[in-house]
């Protein structure tokens, strides 16, 4: 490993993340999730939107590691940053709500 930067050293073990598969592991973990995962920058950073009843009464923290868990060792070793949006059904219905007020 001698010479070689940390981040070649994970592109050489890793293999590339899709939106699409992180979509599916989240969805296994969190069945009934309304989900979207976008790539943000070539297959390591990515956002991704989980909308689930799951997440009432749950703290951020808690919603947060629930999706965490969710994607197991693609965290670890695929992700290198990933932006977490989660909501419950209930909040999705408010923000709409608010953005139709609004307009």
């Amino acid at each position: 490993m001698v010479g070689l930067s940390l981040r070649r050293y994970r592109e050489n073990l890793s293999t590339e993340v899709t939106a699409q598969e992180i979509q599916e592991r989240i969805a296994v973990g969190i069945p009934e999730a309304e989900i979207r995962a976008v790539d943000l920058k070539g297959g390591d950073h990515f956002e991704v939107t989980v909308v689930s009843s799951s997440f009432e009464g749950r703290s951020m923290v808690e919603q947060h590691r629930m999706v965490y868990a969710a994607l197991g060792d693609a965290m670890r070793a695929d992700i290198h940053a990933l932006m977490i949006n989660t909501l419950t059904p209930a909040r999705v219905r408010e923000t709409a709500a608010a953005e139709d007020c609004g307009n």
